[in-house]
């Protein structure tokens, strides 16, 4: 044993002789590899479905396979700080976080892809950016995303992925949102369902139909079921859906909610709705039984009509 500067060191750690320097090759050591200032850490990227989104990782000095991308998926979607891998990292702990039901996926280690799902990929962005690339983003991709340092102790610098979810109105024929209309039978209805921040892939529009029934039962509307329906429906942008619903010659029946959806997959739907009452054209008069109001009274008798002033009066009905 001997002390230099009050440290002890132990002559049995290392042995080398002048005559042997080749025999005993000691690996290089470089810089150690961290991340750049500019790469932040809690950072939140929010993408919409369909589209791609990009993870920034940058890195300095780094070697070959020592970047790897992991996923931490979590049943707490309101949680504000991630689920981290043990590290020594100087971001949040785990300790701060509430046990929660979680799954921690490989992404890739290098330029190599380890996930099962091919939307996962390296993507680097000279000179020192290994970032993460998610193809055609779906909702189940959000969650924590660890870019890991293989250096002893790890070092771990996280984002969190949200998706952006479709928007959907309803709108009148002066673009304004509507939630409760009224028409005349006979009348016309022109109904816009207008989406916006939908997927770029496999999104259609349904319109469907409920009765103001106790008991409503929800069918989709199509034009072979009722005459007088169109539906017409279009792109008009990047997840920009434009449908509009016309209907002519308006009956009683027609009156209910009108629900317009946007179908993701079979099992994913966002959608909006919109309640019609239909009226009729010469509404009944409305009697606010105020005595000594004189009331247009219509008396039928046989085949005479003729038309008489009363007052107010409680009348008793009896049947023969």
């Amino acid at each position: 044993m001997r002390y230099i500067d009050g440290i002890m060191f132990s002559s049995m750690l290392i042995t080398c002789s002048t005559n042997s320097e080749k025999e005993l090759q000691l690996p290089y050591r470089g810089p150690v590899p961290v991340y750049s200032t500019d790469q932040k850490n809690g950072s939140v990227i929010r993408a919409q479905l369909g589209f791609d989104a990009l993870i920034d990782c940058k890195v300095t000095s780094v070697e070959k396979n020592l970047v790897s991308w992991f996923l931490v998926r979590t049943s707490f979607s309101t949680q504000s700080t991630p689920l981290l891998l043990n590290s020594s990292s100087s971001s949040s702990s785990s300790s701060s976080s509430p046990p929660s039901r979680n799954h921690l996926s490989l992404l890739t280690v290098g330029f190599q892809t380890y996930s099962s799902d091919p939307r996962f990929e390296l993507d680097f962005l000279r000179p020192n950016n290994y970032r993460l690339r998610v193809r055609d983003v779906r909702v189940e991709d959000e969650g924590y995303y660890h870019c890991q340092l293989s250096t002893h102790p790890p070092q771990i610098t996280w984002a969190r992925l949200l998706t952006l979810k479709p928007i959907v109105r309803i709108l009148d024929k002066e673009n304004k949102t509507v939630s409760d209309i009224h028409h005349h039978i006979r009348s016309k209805i022109s109904l816009q369902c207008r989406v916006s921040q939908g997927s770029r892939l496999g999104s259609s529009v349904v319109w469907s139909y409920s009765s103001l029934s106790p008991h409503p039962v929800l069918v989709q509307l199509n034009a072979a079921d009722r005459a007088g329906v169109r539906i017409s429906t279009w792109r008009e942008g990047e997840g920009e859906l434009l449908s509009i619903l016309e209907m002519v010659n308006l009956e009683a029946r027609d009156g209910g909610n009108y629900i317009c959806s946007v179908l993701y997959g079979s099992s994913m739907a966002y959608s909006q709705s919109v309640r019609l009452h239909v009226v009729s054209d010469t509404p009944e008069p409305v009697l606010n039984n105020i005595p000594g109001t004189l009331y247009n009274t219509v008396i039928f008798t046989g085949s005479t009509l003729f038309s008489i002033l009363i007052p107010y009066t409680r009348i008793k009905v009896y049947s023969s």
